[in-house]
């Protein structure tokens, strides 16, 4: 899958860095 960016996927409410494999949670 590719992203516009490495960053971040934003998926429901969690947001997940593949640049850093962590997963951080935000109220999106």
């Amino acid at each position: 899958m590719k992203l516009k960016g490495w960053k971040e996927l934003p998926i429901g409410g969690i947001v997940i860095e593949p640049g850093n494999s962590r997963e951080v949670e935000t109220g999106t």
